[in-house]
């Protein structure tokens, strides 16, 4: 896989990232970085191929999947989170279509596209970076972001948590109670998806999954420089699987299906749509 950049790019990502990249390298759900080159005209980062985004397998499965298959990827989910935190970086852009298949491990998810991710501590000092306010443009993606980020708050561990839990919350439901909110300007509707998280209720955001409200709860009251308790979030995921008896097995909904071509037909009924 190839990720290029025109070589004057204002504000470039892509070196930055090449550096986060290789820092991660050897991680399990982390791809191969094979080379950072600049040439005259661009920068390119070439890294493993990996298989399809989470969100592209929940669109061709109808945006349904089982709580098993919601659980098994939510653990692995939170493995490659508390991993790339264990090297010091935080993400800032944990959504599902940055989760991947793998090529050759089918049965791996991966993590993708730090190009918003930054160190939070320096390793030598072990000091976290300083808390900020008043920032004034989101980093990440709206639909995801944490209550601090949309307050203009310096982001920490504690907002790739609860991202990660709107994440779980989309699969289980196949929506977020702010997704498709209609708004005049870019502003506004980033402030009315503010106002409806600060305001949303557990059965609306959850319906009867109280330990998931609980998880977000949790990434809420979290202090900014706080470690996240990883193990109480996989205990947590594995207790729903026990307490409705569901044994994981690894297979999912997706597998058996030609996924090229149900992509493909996704893809022109969206179009028809628009």
């Amino acid at each position: 896989a190839v990720k290029v950049e025109a070589i004057d790019t204002h504000s470039s990502k892509l070196k930055s990232e090449a550096k986060i990249l290789n820092l991660l390298q050897g991680g399990t759900g982390i791809p191969a970085l094979y080379a950072y080159i600049e040439e005259k005209k661009c920068k390119l980062i070439l890294m493993e191929l990996l298989g399809k985004n989470i969100n592209t397998l929940f669109k061709i499965c109808k945006k349904v999947f089982s709580l098993k298959t919601v659980l098994t990827l939510s653990y692995q989910m939170i493995n490659r989170i508390e991993y790339i935190h264990s090297k010091y970086i935080i993400h800032r852009d944990i959504k599902p279509e940055n989760f991947l298949l793998g090529k050759a491990k089918q049965k791996t998810i991966y993590l993708i596209d730090y190009g918003c991710s930054k160190l939070y501590m320096n390793a030598k000092k072990h000091e976290h970076i300083p808390f900020k306010e008043g920032i004034q443009n989101i980093i990440g993606t709206e639909r995801y972001c944490s209550i601090y980020t949309h307050l203009g708050k310096e982001q920490s561990r504690r907002d790739d948590i609860e991202s990660f839990v709107y994440v779980m919350i989309y699969l289980l439901k196949g929506k977020l109670p702010w997704m498709g909110i209609r708004a005049k300007t870019k502003r506004e509707k980033v402030d009315k998806i503010k106002e409806k998280k600060l305001t949303v209720t557990c059965k609306e955001l959850c319906d009867d999954y109280e330990e998931v409200w609980e998880l977000l709860n949790y990434a809420r009251e979290m202090r900014y420089e706080e470690e996240p308790d990883y193990k109480m979030i996989k205990n947590t995921i594995l207790e729903m699987l026990d307490q409705r008896d569901i044994k994981v097995d690894n297979v999912f909904e997706w597998e058996g299906l030609d996924l090229e071509k149900e992509e493909e037909k996704m893809n022109k009924e969206e179009s028809k749509k628009k």
